[in-house]
């Protein structure tokens, strides 16, 4: 265990390189999840031009539909591969800029150094925006350091995926309408109307599937934020009350987390990144200070026996 801040820490050559690989698998990810969600709104916007100009032609976007539900389940499986490794390089990089024991239960074998270095050599943006990746936590004893950086993922984290949720059901809620009443315009019969809507029905459940899992996480988010609150008030009390283990069982959701959750495009993260920024830096800062006055009321005035 050294006696480095986690601020300091946080910028050496090795943990740069994991967040650099991280992003970089991350953006894989959402390349293959931005092939599956465009090729399927491509058909499904071609299905509603064609039950428009030439109802006739419906017969053959259907089956182009029904194959690219196929072809979806394919690039889902290359998607979750780098979310995967980019989850394990993540969990990596927290283990050692917060000095967190690495549950090989939870995490399974670390991500080999070559295999990191691959991916970090396909990185071709600027390593600086890589640099404090936390906050600084000032002076906040271990482990109530640790536990506010793992409150920031959190907050982070949630915010973004239900803003993102958000514009998603506004899409999908879109297509939908348009679907129907382009439908009930053109006057189509009830087999023109299935053929000019089975194109949509891919990414109708991907996006849906995607709004569902982005609020799911948002609500176990919102539950673990609760849970680590209540360490937080047992810190402010007594900081010897929050021990390693409190801080590795957050961890160990916070991973899963990072598992299971679609990714949120590039775009949209580079859209919020300096507000979110901004709020995370505001908030830590008020934690430290709500700390910082919890230790002066708990300790004894000067020149009390």
């Amino acid at each position: 265990m050294d006696s480095m801040s986690i601020s300091h820490r946080q910028n050496g050559d090795w943990l740069i390189t994991l967040l650099a690989a991280q992003r970089q698998l991350y953006s894989e990810a959402k390349r293959w999840r931005m092939v599956r969600q465009w090729s399927a709104v491509s058909v499904a916007v071609a299905g509603i031009a064609i039950g428009t100009a030439w109802p006739q032609a419906l017969s053959v976007v259907g089956p182009i539909g029904a194959l690219l539900a196929v072809a979806e389940r394919v690039l889902a499986m290359m998607e979750n591969s780098c979310v995967s490794r980019a989850a394990n390089i993540q969990e990596q990089f927290d283990s050692d800029v917060l000095q967190i024991p690495w549950n090989r239960i939870v995490a399974g074998k670390k991500l080999e150094p070559e295999a990191v270095n691959e991916a970090r050599s396909r990185f071709k943006g600027d390593t600086r925006i890589l640099y404090d990746w936390y906050t600084s936590t000032g002076s906040l004893p271990r482990p109530i350091d640790v536990l506010v950086c793992q409150r920031t993922n959190l907050v982070w984290d949630s915010r973004l995926r239900k803003a993102y949720a958000g514009l998603l059901i506004a899409f999908l809620v879109a297509l939908v309408l348009s679907v129907f009443i382009i439908g009930m315009v053109r006057g189509l019969t009830i087999w023109q109307f299935i053929l000019m809507y089975l194109p949509s029905i891919a990414p109708v459940i991907a996006l849906s599937d995607d709004v569902v899992k982005h609020f799911r996480q948002g609500n176990r988010q919102h539950q673990l934020k609760a849970d680590i609150e209540e360490i937080w008030e047992r810190g402010l009390e007594d900081p010897s009350q929050v021990s390693m283990a409190d801080i590795r069982t957050i961890q160990d959701c916070v991973y899963r987390s990072r598992c299971e959750s679609p990714p949120v495009p590039d775009w949209f993260y580079w859209r919020r990144r300096t507000k979110y920024e901004s709020d995370a830096s505001v908030g830590t800062q008020r934690l430290v200070e709500e700390f910082n006055q919890a230790r002066q009321q708990a300790s004894p005035p000067s020149g009390a026996p």
